[in-house]
């Protein structure tokens, strides 16, 4: 299905967060098979510089580890229990299932053809080309799309788009428009083909 089409398409928000551990494979995995026609997911870098798919800054909230996620390679993440606090009817079905922090390239491979909206989390120029290198890669296409006026997070999109030739759509503030068809996505970052 092409990113942008006549109908309203259904993007799995971190995977389907309420279906299974968020940003993680599995989550991605249900969230697909649940008809989904893409996926949402966030990235930052890991301590090594490897771009890893994650919401929050912190390890805390989602997986069995602590503090920064920045202070943690990449390896280091992906042996954490990114399904540790997943609840479901007050049970943890996912805890001890050997379920990580994936990297970007891990999931634009596992998903190629998939359309994938990344929120950037990290706003610098090396997190930028750091996503656009794991894009070409995987040989994805890139469309960078920009809302809510985030300047910072625009700026590494904007080197996510030099970097693989492509261009940045203008910000609109007031909801969709032909110049900014994804305004209302309320992120900032890249989509794929």
């Amino acid at each position: 299905m092409p990113f942008f089409s006549s109908r309203p398409q259904i993007f799995a928000h971190r995977g389907g967060c309420d279906l299974g551990p968020e940003n993680t494979i599995t989550a991605f995995d249900i969230g697909m098979s649940t008809g989904a026609d893409g996926l949402e997911l966030d990235v930052h870098l890991s301590a090594d510089g490897v771009v890893v798919v994650h919401h929050d800054r912190t390890l805390d909230r989602t997986t069995s580890g602590s503090g920064p996620l920045a202070a943690h390679t990449a390896d280091e993440l992906a042996r954490l229990d990114a399904g540790y606090w997943f609840t479901r009817g007050g049970e943890y079905p996912f805890r001890g299932r050997g379920i990580g922090v994936p990297t970007l390239r891990d999931v634009l491979v596992r998903y190629r053809g998939v359309p994938t909206i990344i929120e950037i989390k990290v706003y610098t120029a090396a997190m930028g080309e750091a996503v656009a290198d794991e894009i070409r890669r995987a040989r994805r296409r890139i469309r960078p799309i920009k809302c809510l006026n985030a300047r910072r997070a625009f700026a590494s999109s904007r080197h996510a788009s030099s970097a693989t030739h492509t261009t940045v759509a203008s910000r609109c503030r007031s909801g969709p428009s032909m110049k900014n068809p994804t305004c209302g996505a309320c992120s900032s970052g890249v989509s794929m083909d």
